[in-house]
């Protein structure tokens, strides 16, 4: 902050960045506070600088929801490494174990199979209908039961 001032003593109108205040330094009741700041020369008819005028604007929360902000971006991102690690090696041991993967939605009857699971079931890569039907028709008569 003496930075800013000296400049605003040597004649120039200058703007503080964020800078935290903390009252008990000067055993000043309160709590500590981020402050932005606006210094600038007042002169007199002669040019000669009398005083400085500042202006102060209290941005706590300001800051602190971008530090949260900050913080929340950073777990995300953590997180969402973690989650991709996690995936690939899903992938590989589904891959290695050769696992097949499927999905049923049941409101729409609608199914969905990987290749693996194609594979193991006779489909050439696509070729699978995507129907619970066919799915039925794919498991051993005395099976189904069990199944659905």
């Amino acid at each position: 902050l003496l930075d800013y001032i000296k400049r605003a003593i040597n004649g120039e109108s200058v703007e503080v960045p964020p800078f935290h205040y903390d009252p008990k330094l000067i055993q000043k009741p309160g709590r500590p506070r981020w402050l932005e700041a606006w210094v600038s020369p007042v002169k007199d008819d002669t040019g000669k600088i009398r005083e400085l005028a500042m202006i102060l604007k209290d941005v706590t929360e300001k800051i602190e929801t971008e530090r949260v902000l900050i913080q929340t971006i950073s777990d995300k991102k953590a997180a969402e490494e973690k989650f991709q690690i996690i995936a690939e090696r899903l992938s590989l041991v589904v891959k290695a174990g050769n696992i097949g993967i499927w999905e049923w939605i049941p409101n729409t009857n609608h199914m969905f199979w990987d290749e693996t699971t194609e594979n193991i079931f006779g489909f050439d890569q696509g070729a699978f209908p995507r129907s619970s039907e066919v799915f039925t028709r794919c498991i051993h008569p005395e099976d189904r039961d069990q199944v659905w």
